[in-house]
């Protein structure tokens, strides 16, 4: 009975396809969107309205930490039901798309030290890629879950038993990630952006749906958070999640400290994506080669440049997620192939 409900939305979905294009994402213009000054999207944050919206709701066992079987997807609490359906389900075929990639990235580290300031300078620049032909019967949804909050969660899994060769949807991701630590003495900047973008078409006709989601947080605080699906601006700049589960949380010492956790103010979608691509970019790091060293030495001033580089395939599954005290954390088990 689950089966054949999410038959009728994936195919209600699939009937949709006709209405939108695609928007794709180069490198080039990866980091021009990242590095531009972020003067506009502090205006815009500051005429937000001042008095919040809570919204409350309880989570399932899904947000327990058992183990997750599935592609998830979750629509922003602003989105009308219709559009949260489909939000989702592009959102869960992203995560599917993005499971095996191509990822390159850079990173410079800049140090001065004058004998009165010592100042550092860290850039890092990184973008997944992800683009795959499937058919659209291979995509089987469970029942979707709808929270109090307005956010529908649905969960997508493959069944290459199912293919067929007249329903072929082409999908394309591209996650773009910067992130600049400033320090001088005792002062700390942070500065981090994500850009997500996800287009699905049925291959050979018109139309799909695609998305957009920027975000920027600086010192751990947002400034910007914007989501366009199908060329439409979905507000939730006026909500504040508040989520309660019934299961006691347990969290352990390394999903605190790695970087698996994010809080859920913002809504789940946002909490997952960026504790997912925010640990895999720590551990896409670690791939990368030293290209550059460069030093100067004075008698009252010494300054260093280090760059490295890289470019590799990753393999990224969601394992489980875990809620606790406001903050999702997340488990992820990542690979990567040899490039040969």
């Amino acid at each position: 009975m689950v089966r054949a409900k999410g038959d009728q939305q994936r195919q209600s979905w699939n009937s949709r396809l006709q209405k939108s294009g695609f928007l794709g994402c180069r490198f080039v213009a990866f980091i021009l969107l990242l590095c531009f000054p972020i003067c506009v999207s502090a205006q815009r944050n500051e005429s937000a309205p001042e008095t919040l919206i809570p919204l409350k709701s309880s989570l399932p066992e899904l947000f327990s930490g058992i183990p997750i079987q599935a592609f998830i997807g979750i629509s922003d609490p602003g989105a009308d039901s219709a559009t949260a359906y489909n939000q989702a389900f592009l959102r869960a075929v992203s995560m599917y798309n993005l499971s095996n990639g191509i990822g390159r990235g850079l990173s410079d580290y800049f140090t001065n030290d004058d004998n009165q300031t010592l100042s550092s300078n860290y850039e890092e620049l990184c973008e997944l890629k992800a683009t795959c032909r499937i058919s659209g019967a291979k995509l089987k949804t469970a029942a979707p879950i709808r929270l109090n909050t307005g956010e529908l969660i649905l969960l997508l899994t493959v069944d290459s038993t199912l293919a067929q060769k007249t329903d072929l949807l082409e999908v394309k991701s591209s996650v773009s990630l910067y992130y600049k630590e400033n320090s001088s003495d005792n002062s700390m900047y942070m500065q981090r952006k994500m850009l997500l973008e996800t287009s699905c078409k049925p291959v050979g006709m018109p139309g799909g749906h695609q998305e957009k989601l920027k975000n920027v947080c600086i010192n751990n605080r947002w400034v910007n958070k914007e989501t366009v699906f199908d060329n439409t601006l979905i507000d939730n700049a006026p909500y504040k999640m508040f989520y309660f589960a019934d299961q006691k949380c347990s969290v352990s010492a390394t999903d605190s400290s790695s970087g698996a956790g994010n809080t859920t103010y913002e809504g789940l979608w946002y909490a997952l994506i960026n504790s997912t691509y925010h640990q895999l970019s720590v551990q896409l790091k670690q791939q990368f080669q030293k290209e550059k060293t460069m030093g100067e030495n004075y008698a009252k001033k010494q300054a260093s440049l280090s760059r490295e580089v890289g470019f590799f395939r990753f393999k990224c599954l969601l394992e489980s997620m875990v809620f606790c005290d406001n903050t999702l954390y997340v488990r992820i088990n990542t690979s990567f192939p040899s490039m040969k």
